[in-house]
């Protein structure tokens, strides 16, 4: 049994802004948005040799940019944690961006998306030598974005936005 714990407002992010491009030139206008996380901790392995740390499987934090930010532990092939975020559902391309903390971020992340062709395998994500937006990949009609802390490493810190622009970034061209 899993239950979740929302630690920041789940859902589609708020338009952030809209860009429009001057009529004379050839640029097209570009929307912005943003999806903040949900967290779920599989409750089935607290305080077990495949969990361990009871019900502080994540821990929450300002990263030294000053945004809200949560942490995880990689854990190999075992999943403890999943970080979800529910974008806007567009039927045209749309770069998406992850929020790498400053701090707290030294692991791999593989970011999944389903689309309504089915789920893909996934972009892996260095933490370590970066932070701030990190861009994903370019993708229509996602559903769904989300990683987990089996990761396939045995140590590190996988860190995340938590504030309602600071999880994934979608930028699509109207």
């Amino acid at each position: 049994m899993r239950t979740a714990f929302v630690a920041a407002g789940a859902g589609a992010g708020l338009l952030a802004s809209v860009l429009a491009a001057n009529p004379a030139s050839a640029e097209p206008r570009t929307q912005y948005y943003y999806a903040s996380a949900t967290v779920t901790v599989d409750t089935t392995r607290w305080d077990t040799p495949a969990c361990p740390g009871g019900k502080r499987q994540f821990f929450t934090a300002k990263d030294a940019n000053g945004v809200d930010i949560a942490y995880t532990y990689s854990n190999n092939k075992i999943t403890c944690v999943t970080v979800a975020f529910k974008p806007r559902t567009l039927d045209r391309d749309c770069d998406f961006y992850f929020y790498v903390p400053k701090g707290h971020a030294t692991a791999n992340v593989r970011l999944r998306f389903a689309t309504d062709r089915g789920i893909g395998d996934g972009t892996l994500i260095n933490e370590n030598p970066t932070d701030g937006w990190e861009y994903v990949r370019t993708a229509r009609n996602v559903t769904d974005v989300w990683f987990t802390d089996a990761n396939g490493q045995d140590s590190g810190q996988i860190g995340w936005g938590m504030d309602s622009v600071h999880g994934i970034k979608q930028v699509c061209r109207v």
